[in-house]
């Protein structure tokens, strides 16, 4: 099995995890902390040919994989701040939010070559982390620093659902707000599960307005930089923190 891995220095690679060795790799080595990896994803195919990425200059490029492990970039652009969510949706659409809170939608020609702008979207002045909702694509959950989880429909530019601040600790001091990465539960859709720059996994039930976390756990000493749910027991979730850490979590007792 092989797998796609990007580097901060602006390389791609393609490793097999059986022999764990590198069968191949391209792109351009760069030492600019501008032309930092951010965020990447597969494009529309099922073949995960096509790749995204986001750098922390506010670049965006769209590479072609071939079957002999190598790629050529289709098409690119920038934007006014760092990119840290891409998103394909369907009829080859894209959300490409910033880190300024600017969230695109662009529509893709089938070859990649051609991006038009089809809207630009604003519902926060920091942006880290944008999942869509995989029951309804039109909404979109996102969260930054001090910008608190946030449901909003990208057709009517509405925020839907907002979330409530943890509850203040001893001296009554509101715990500060940064989220860095999101998850909705596999089998529901109305539960999220957060990871943050302060240490935190929580859990949200979003289907009333303006609540708090209902799970809240400090689980590292180091920012957590990424969420992600378990495919095989619906209530497990793992997180990674900013030094390699990796955390697994029972969501019905922490």
């Amino acid at each position: 099995m092989n797998i796609v891995v990007g580097s901060d220095n602006g390389l791609i690679k393609i490793c097999n995890l059986q022999t764990k060795q590198v069968v191949s790799s391209f792109g351009s080595i760069t030492s600019s902390i501008q032309n930092e990896l951010q965020t990447m994803s597969f494009g529309w195919d099922n073949n995960e040919t096509q790749m995204l990425q986001g750098f922390k200059g506010g670049a965006f490029k769209h590479w072609q994989l071939q079957e002999d492990g190598t790629g050529h970039v289709v098409s690119e652009c920038t934007y006014d701040s760092a990119i840290r969510a891409i998103r394909p949706l369907s009829e080859q659409r894209l959300l490409i939010a910033t880190e300024k809170g600017t969230i695109n939608v662009v529509k893709v020609s089938e070859d990649g070559v051609d991006m038009k702008q089809l809207d630009t979207l604003s519902f926060s002045k920091s942006l880290f982390a944008l999942k869509v909702n995989p029951s309804d694509e039109s909404k979109v959950v996102i969260g930054g620093k001090e910008c608190d989880l946030a449901i909003c429909d990208i057709n009517t530019k509405q925020l839907t659902w907002r979330a409530k601040n943890a509850p203040p600790d001893k001296l009554r001091v509101s715990p500060p707000i940064w989220i860095t990465d999101m998850e909705y539960t596999p089998t529901d859709h109305n539960r999220i599960v957060t990871g943050t720059g302060h240490y935190q996994i929580r859990l949200y039930d979003c289907r009333k307005n303006r609540t708090p976390p209902i799970l809240d756990l400090t689980v590292t000493k180091h920012p957590i930089l990424s969420i992600k749910m378990s495919s095989q027991f619906e209530n497990s979730v793992f997180a990674s923190d900013s030094v390699g850490n990796v955390f697994a979590y029972d969501l019905r007792n922490g």
